[in-house]
């Protein structure tokens, strides 16, 4: 038997994600961002808020550049497939990082389809790297998502490619294509619609194999403190026995109840966090945040219907924090030159942390180009 598990508490694990990611606004610069160890999400465009939540109010929009541009951030399909904003530096690194150990591996990042090429006598891990060598050879300028797609098909062998039923015509299976536009090279332009890809630089190479040296796991306890083997894999994209080789040495722990793994310097900074500090942080987390992307969502909240409203099955919101728990959801609509946060709370907010809540609105505002801001439903 191992040692008895250590018991932390759900208000300790948020106060410990609240600082750790960011959110006191103790980094000066983007260069001191932590949270971009790992990537920071990019749904619908609001990672500037994200990364704006964290600096210094007046520091204005981050200049997140084009693949090619010679800015310190990119924006990259990296961690399941989905948009992250990064340190164009990490890129390199992140790559080989996501390259699957092997074909069981790239079988659970593909997810569904993953099983569907096995099914088929084809090897996952093959079809990725052919997804990827076909991106480095076909997308070669600035192309929208479907040039690209036809590009790669193109170039690839039939093997990647299936038909698909909601666009009728033969294409790259979507997480493929996806899970191997980094490693192949290819980089996505912000705020584009349709979706443009384009070559990033400096050049990414394509992976010969899985690089776990990097330390994603660590990055992942850094910023969250704790989890379950599973909770981690899925958060990185795969599964509990693809990362079990990377994992340091942990303990276990509960978190009001919840078994997960820590390691000990991870689980004395939840113990001695300042529970004080995270509590008086009053933020407008976008969709994507960090905070709301581990996997435990019971740390978030504990009530069902809380969840069922921050993570339904189509229009994911943001989150309202306060107090050092999320306290509510909200939605915006733009107007002209005018953003309006509506916020649906689920308790009362002090006078206080509404007026904070109001200069959160006029921040959401101004990162998304917004001339006013305003509060509504507070």
């Amino acid at each position: 038997m191992g040692a008895k598990a250590q018991q932390v508490t759900a208000a300790q694990v948020r106060a410990y994600r609240i600082l750790a990611s960011g959110l006191d606004r103790s980094a000066a610069s983007v260069a001191g961002l932590g949270v971009l160890d790992l990537g920071v999400q990019d749904t619908g465009g609001w990672s500037v808020l994200a990364l704006g939540n964290r600096l210094p109010a007046d520091h204005g929009p981050v200049d997140v550049g084009t693949p090619g541009s010679s800015s310190d951030l990119a924006l990259a399909w990296s961690l399941r497939g989905t948009p992250h904003v990064h340190r164009r530096s990490d890129l390199p690194v992140m790559a080989a990082a996501i390259w699957p150990r092997n074909s069981d591996d790239a079988k659970a990042r593909l997810m569904g389809r993953g099983d569907a090429l096995v099914g088929a006598g084809i090897d996952p891990l093959q079809a990725l790297a052919d997804a990827a060598g076909a991106f480095r050879s076909a997308v070669t300028t600035t192309m929208t998502k479907g040039e690209a797609s036809t590009a790669v098909r193109e170039a690839g062998p039939p093997e990647i490619s299936a038909f698909c039923r909601a666009c009728e015509v033969v294409h790259p299976m979507e997480q493929l294509f996806r899970l191997a536009a980094l490693p192949g090279g290819v980089g996505a332009v912000p705020d584009t619609r349709p979706i443009e890809l384009a070559r990033l630089r400096p050049a990414v190479r394509l992976p010969k194999q899985h690089d776990g040296s990097d330390g994603l796991v660590d990055r992942y306890l850094d910023r969250y403190g704790c989890g379950s083997a599973a909770e981690i894999g899925a958060f990185l994209g795969t599964s509990a026995a693809a990362i079990a080789p990377d994992l340091p040495d942990t303990v276990r722990v509960t978190v009001d109840g919840h078994p997960g793994l820590s390691t000990d310097d991870h689980l004395s900074r939840i113990q001695e966090v300042d529970v004080d500090a995270a509590r008086a942080v009053v933020r407008l987390l976008p969709p994507g945040d960090p905070l709301l992307s581990a996997r435990d969502r019971s740390v978030l909240t504990d009530d069902t219907e809380q969840r069922k409203a921050l993570w339904p099955h189509i229009g994911t919101p943001g989150a309202v924090l306060a107090g050092g728990r999320i306290v509510g959801a909200w939605r915006p609509k733009r107007s002209g030159k005018k953003l309006t946060v509506t916020v649906a709370l689920w308790g009362r907010l002090t006078k206080v942390q509404r007026a904070e809540l109001a200069d959160e609105a006029v921040l959401a505002a101004s990162l998304r180009g917004a001339v006013t801001g305003e509060l509504a439903g507070a």
